[in-house]
């Protein structure tokens, strides 16, 4: 052994600290043609966003091992038939188990839960992912007699991001921990068809990763009757709560909240009640808050709305890209917390009204809990979604949008102010004309699948401090 490390001293000696085995040591492989051949079709798939599972690999394989190793087929007896003559192919690759754990080894595959679905992967968003970047880099340039914050002319406490979730009665989930060999495996319901009953989740997030504003439950139903009223006086005070015939947040629902809600919390930092401070709401294109009405209320309010462009939510929208999941894994353990203290009430005698009280405390603890440990993760999602960045070009590296890992901010002058919605309800520049009486939007064309056009504008552009990305002064005082 001692004069085999001695004729390999030089190899050893080039070896990378840690290494276990020298270059070139182990098992060799033994089809490297049909392995690289096969690797690079698995990536072609990917690409196309196309889901692969272990046949495939062995499907795939041995076609290209026909092709590339013709030498290495056989035709043997099949012994498993009852013709004498059938006949069947051998191959020299198996293509086993062993086989595909090293192959998988080799070439750092894994077996992977999916996280998206999607028709366009992020790169064939990334046209529109740049124009929206480029909508609220414009709108958060100071106009006159404006001060200047962190990010331009909108405090980060001012920067919003209002999402509806669903929330479901029950949080059943479809995998359970069993006994081996049991073939059902049945998790139980606390009341029959209550796994099919759910409320809507309104929130409101903002760019300072505090708590200003209380989360929105909407319950299906009139909520009026005399029962109903002793009911709501259970709810947990942290959490507003409507009803609605189908637990939707419609227009009507969306106007109470803003008026209820989001403008008066807006208003607490304004000398002159009358004067709203300047304001950014992202949201996406849910049909509840892109009406005409909804549109004209927040113009009225001094807000700018940036709606998240169609199919980009999981890529621009705080909400969805790091603070719903966080939220619901710890409304869920939450409500396990409740049923394992309480078992035989949950399972036994509660009715649906002592489920919804239930849910706003749950809901209030998770939404004060979120703000207090995961303050900071709030911030962020802002930051890499470009909402709550410096308006100087400073910050543009803080953007991190998912699959779109090099992103730049370019020519964000040409475009509108105060809505990136045009008359189709579509999002782009926009080319939404506020002086129109009635509606803004064609409700018949809301729903249209033609594009947005990249126009329009709301405001004289004398109105801002400077529209040219090369003329502005970031030299200005920020307070």
């Amino acid at each position: 052994m001692l004069s085999n490390w001695i004729s390999k001293g030089n190899t050893i000696k080039n070896t990378r600290v840690g290494a276990r085995r020298v270059p070139g040591a182990g098992r060799q492989v033994h089809w490297p043609e049909m392995e690289a051949r096969l690797y690079q079709k698995f990536k072609a798939l990917r690409l196309l966003g196309r889901a692969v599972n272990r046949k495939w690999f062995t499907r795939i394989g041995k076609k290209i091992f026909t092709e590339e190793y013709p030498k290495q087929i056989a035709c043997v007896s099949d012994s498993e038939t009852e013709n004498e003559n059938a006949m069947k192919i051998v191959l020299g690759c198996t293509f086993s188990d062993g086989w595909f754990k090293r192959f998988k080894s080799r070439w750092k595959l894994s077996w992977r839960q999916r996280t998206n679905v999607a028709q366009k992967s992020p790169a064939e968003k990334q046209d529109k992912v740049i124009l929206f970047l480029q909508y609220v880099r414009r709108n958060s340039i100071p106009r006159l007699n404006e001060g200047l914050f962190e990010s331009g002319r909108y405090q980060r406490h001012h920067i919003l991001n209002m999402d509806q979730t669903p929330l479901p009665f029950e949080f059943l989930s479809n995998r359970t921990y069993n006994i081996q060999g049991v073939e059902s495996i049945w998790i139980k319901t606390c009341r029959s068809g209550w796994e099919k009953r759910q409320a809507t989740l309104m929130l409101t997030v903002c760019g300072d990763g505090e708590l200003h504003i209380k989360p929105l439950l909407i319950f299906a139903g009139k909520g009026t009757t005399p029962a109903m009223q002793i009911e709501r006086a259970k709810y947990d005070d942290r959490v507003n709560v409507q009803f609605q015939k189908n637990a939707y947040s419609d227009e009507a629902i969306t106007l109470q909240w803003l008026e209820n809600d989001i403008y008066p919390y807006l208003r607490q930092d304004s000398s002159n009640i009358d004067i709203m401070p300047p304001s950014l709401m992202a949201l996406d294109v849910f049909s509840g808050q892109r009406t005409s009405s909804v549109l004209r209320s927040f113009k009225e309010h001094n807000m700018v709305s940036a709606f998240i462009p169609e199919g980009c939510t999981s890529l621009l929208q705080p909400m969805d890209t790091m603070v719903n999941a966080v939220l619901k894994v710890k409304i869920c353990k939450l409500m396990e917390e409740e049923m394992d203290e309480h078992p035989e009430f949950w399972e036994g005698t509660c009715n649906v009204g002592e489920r919804r009280v239930l849910m706003t405390r749950i809901v209030g603890t998770a939404w004060e809990w979120i703000h207090k440990k995961k303050g900071s993760m709030i911030r962020k999602s802002f930051q890499q979604a470009g909402l709550s960045i410096a308006i100087d070009g400073s910050e543009d590296n803080l953007v991190k949008i998912k699959g779109l890992p090099s992103l730049a901010i370019m020519d964000w002058a040409e475009g509108g102010l105060d809505c990136n919605l045009n008359w189709q309800g579509k999002t782009g520049s926009g080319q939404i004309d506020f002086s129109l009486q009635g509606d803004i939007m064609d409700p018949d064309l809301s729903d249209s699948e033609e594009s947005s056009d990249i126009c329009g504008d709301y405001v004289l552009s004398s109105e801002l401090i400077s529209l040219d990305p090369a003329g502005f002064d970031p030299s200005l005082n920020i307070t």
